[in-house]
């Protein structure tokens, strides 16, 4: 075997390994990125339930802030004063 034969082996010996490190750390970089997406997304769920958690407090209080009140004839709505 002369030398650039054996330099010609060497470095592809050298590639396969690089190549395949090269796509381990372009998976890992996509999942790092997926997860972040992810954490994100849970974070936007996470403050649109909050919110929603808050207007749902306030209709209860305003629906509470009502009083039916049921007489033989009728039924009248009373706003609380």
């Amino acid at each position: 075997m002369n030398v650039k034969m054996f330099l010609k082996s060497t470095e592809e010996s050298f590639s396969l390994p690089n190549n395949e490190l090269f796509l381990k750390e372009k998976s890992f970089e996509e999942c790092r990125k997926k997860r972040q997406e992810k954490y994100e997304r849970l974070q936007y769920i996470k403050r649109e339930i909050e919110e929603l958690s808050k207007e749902l407090g306030n209709l209860k209080r305003e629906i509470s802030s009502f009083i039916y009140v049921v007489s033989p004839s009728s039924c009248l709505l009373f706003l609380r004063s």
